[in-house]
């Protein structure tokens, strides 16, 4: 969102636990999602191997919240 990439993405991955809630109304649906970090592992990339550098930069979110509504026509 926010920078350029140039395409690149850090290798690794991320465990999140999921706790959400929905409440519909009628036509209407809310929903709420915050997905909490509970294990990450960031690798080292390409770059870093072939140059002998450890891995290092960038980090993984530890909470994200994700809010949703919806009507149906």
């Amino acid at each position: 969102m926010g920078g350029g990439d140039n395409g690149f993405r850090q290798p690794g991955y991320v465990i999140l636990v999921d706790p959400g809630v929905a409440v519909t109304r009628g036509r209407e649906a809310f929903t709420l999602s915050v997905p909490v970090r509970v294990h990450a592992k960031r690798q080292r990339n390409t770059l870093e191997w072939q140059g002998g550098k450890p891995g290092g930069g960038g980090d993984f979110a530890k909470a994200l919240v994700f809010l949703g509504y919806s009507h149906r026509f």
